[in-house]
């Protein structure tokens, strides 16, 4: 009988033993885990949104239009058509929009907000100052933008003009614009979609540009 009960607790404490040493085992496995969430996850997931943005970035320049090279690049600018030139006294483009009877046939750089691009060709850009808009055409048609200049501030030299847009050319400028805006929708403050700006016809001031400096980022 003595012999039957020691066996038994014998066999208890192995068992205890066991359970303890299982015990044990989850509890390292318990801490390993935790420490794997705490120091590899936020890594892990670092990776993830890297590899996302860069396929975005991807994506992004792969439906971009470049039809023209630049003609000086850096490392933080390019600029297409002719070489930009310093000694040029930069223009306010506010003045420019408020008074452009007294800019008329003379050659100015200004600095300006990119607000749409043409997305068919890049032939031509609607700056903005403020609520007010004018189109920017370039010199002979000989270059044009990056379809993604969109929203950057950019630098040009060029020349106002007055001429009349017919109604059916400025659908067209407009309808560029739209298809511009769908592809790069923009919101307001109130989750409501910003419409494309629309080209007015008639007598028009325009600015024709033979230099555009663009920034990369």
């Amino acid at each position: 009988m003595m012999i039957i009960e020691f066996v038994l607790a014998v066999s208890l404490s192995i068992k205890c033993a066991s359970i303890g040493t299982m015990l044990k085992d989850f509890n390292n496995i318990f801490v390993n885990v935790m420490m794997i969430k705490k120091y590899f996850l936020p890594i892990i997931m670092l990776a993830i949104t890297t590899a996302q943005v860069s396929y975005a970035e991807k994506a992004s320049r792969a439906d971009t239009i470049r039809l023209s090279e630049p003609v000086q690049k850096t490392a933080s600018h390019e600029t297409f058509g002719e070489p930009m030139l310093n000694d040029i006294k930069l223009s306010n483009m506010s003045e420019i929009l408020q008074s452009p009877d007294a800019y008329l046939g003379k050659t100015f750089s200004v600095q300006t907000n990119v607000a749409n691009v043409c997305q068919k060709k890049g032939c031509f850009f609607i700056a903005q100052q403020g609520n007010e808009t004018i189109r920017i055409s370039f010199k002979d048609y000989g270059f044009f933008l990056p379809t993604d200049a969109g929203g950057k501030q950019v630098t040009l030299v060029g020349e106002l003009i007055r001429h009349e847009v017919s109604p059916e050319l400025a659908t067209h400028f407009s309808q560029d614009l739209s298809q511009s805006r769908s592809k790069n929708p923009s919101q307001k403050p109130n989750g409501t979609t910003e419409q494309a700006p629309k080209i007015a016809s008639g007598m028009v001031y325009e600015i024709v540009a033979s230099s555009v400096r663009v920034p990369l980022k």
